[in-house]
């Protein structure tokens, strides 16, 4: 199975990519290398690797800088989960979100 995934370098991504099965092809993405916020960014990045699923766990995840930063944290997790699943859906991929209670 061809994954990809955000949010690569959070304590959820880092967790997912220490326990996938090594017969998956997975695509990990961490905030540096995308940017969930731009649109054009992210349908260039995931669109082409044709996954199967695309797991999104990138999130503003900090109360105190959501609470501080409310047009950030709206930016990264609303718009930006609305960019990855415009992705899967342009390419056909499964969209699954995992948050945490930070969120």
């Amino acid at each position: 199975m061809r994954i990809a995934l955000t949010g690569a370098g959070g304590g959820l991504g880092r967790a997912f990519l220490a326990s996938v099965p090594a017969e998956h092809e997975v695509h990990g993405f961490a905030r540096a290398e995308l940017d969930v916020r731009d649109h054009d960014e992210v349908v260039r990045t995931l669109v082409p690797l044709e996954p199967d699923v695309i797991l999104h766990l990138a999130a503003m995840t900090s109360v105190d800088g959501c609470q501080a930063e409310p047009g950030r944290a709206s930016e990264t997790n609303v718009l930006g989960s609305f960019n990855v699943a415009a992705a899967a859906r342009r390419s056909g991929a499964r969209f699954v979100a995992l948050s945490t209670d930070y969120v």
